[in-house]
């Protein structure tokens, strides 16, 4: 990014950190308001994506880790 840093074009800015951003679709139960992370992240593009409740996913759920009961996808964290 030396080029651009030196550049006219952009003389208010420099280089920017990239940070480790990761989003992915929530599906939310209209029977009892769950929220649930749908997140294709972690496996080759084709298969089917991880399914985990959306508030285990947002504390850094990883594959491999256990995911308590059901119960715990309950509304108090849906989406609205």
């Amino acid at each position: 990014m030396p080029i651009i840093e030196d550049s006219v074009a952009l003389p208010a800015h420099r280089e920017a950190e990239f940070l480790d951003l990761h989003n992915t679709a929530v599906i939310v139960s209209r029977e009892d308001g769950a929220a649930w992370a749908v997140d294709s992240w972690f496996g080759p593009n084709g298969m089917p994506p991880d399914v985990v409740p959306l508030d285990i996913w947002r504390a850094g759920w990883q594959p491999g880790q256990s995911i308590p009961t059901v119960a715990s996808a309950a509304a108090p964290d849906a989406v609205p």
